[in-house]
């Protein structure tokens, strides 16, 4: 029993962070997106048989991520 409860809040909070990653991404998506103006964003599940590698904004999202989680500089003194 007690392994069973473990496992569930093991899954709920699994599902808490990755929904927090999710809406972590879809705001600097549609961030850059807007800045970009760009119409349209597929996921790397959708089938492009060519794209050109300029309109990827993969680096540009996972940036901006790693900047965003960044721990605060302390302040000068």
């Amino acid at each position: 029993r007690d392994r069973e409860g473990l496992r569930s809040r093991l899954a709920a909070r699994q599902n808490q962070l990755v929904d927090g990653v999710e809406r972590a991404v879809g705001e600097v998506l549609g961030d850059l997106a807007r800045e970009r103006g760009v119409d349209v964003v597929l996921s790397a599940d959708d089938v492009v048989l060519y794209g050109n590698p300029r309109l990827d904004l993969t680096d540009e999202v996972l940036a901006r991520l790693r900047r965003a989680a960044e721990p605060a500089a302390p302040p000068k003194q």
